[in-house]
């Protein structure tokens, strides 16, 4: 076996290795979803609410945004609901469908979270764990006003 053929079978065992390695769990949206659905009782009403909330809407929740802390959800492995839940949960999953509905931890989320994602598709994982996203849609919209200012 010659230098070279020991390098790269080393390389795709580390390589291998790697990919293979632990990674973290991450909860469904569906479990997300019925999470924020048990801890603030929102019920059909809810999804009332999402029809009527349009673009005039979502600016007014991001302006009138402050600094926010992220809600401390706790999240089960995986979602145990009634009937209607289930029913309530895939209509909500199915209106907002974007990935940012992973990191949604409240109500408030749950709606901004298709603005958000809209106006900037890549934001971090990391930031979209630990920020807001009414903190985050207002950053966002800070951004396109001053884009639209400059010549």
């Amino acid at each position: 076996m010659t230098l070279f053929e020991t390098d790269l079978k080393r390389n795709l065992k580390a390589n291998r290795a790697r990919e293979s390695g632990k990674k973290p769990f991450r909860p469904s949206r569906f479990t997300v979803v019925s999470a924020i659905i048990k801890a603030y009782g929102l019920d059909l009403a809810f999804l009332g609410l999402l029809d009527r909330v349009d673009e005039r809407v979502f600016h007014n929740l991001a302006k009138s945004a402050k600094i926010k802390e992220k809600p401390g959800l706790e999240l089960p492995l995986f979602s145990l609901t009634t009937e209607d839940g289930y029913y309530l949960t895939n209509a909500i999953k199915e209106k907002l469908d974007n990935p940012y509905l992973n990191y949604a931890r409240d109500p408030e989320e749950l709606i901004l979270s298709p603005f958000l994602y809209r106006m900037n598709p890549a934001l971090p994982e990391e930031i979209l764990a630990n920020r807001h996203f009414a903190w985050l849609s207002a950053q966002e919209l800070e951004k396109i006003t001053e884009n639209r200012k400059l010549p």
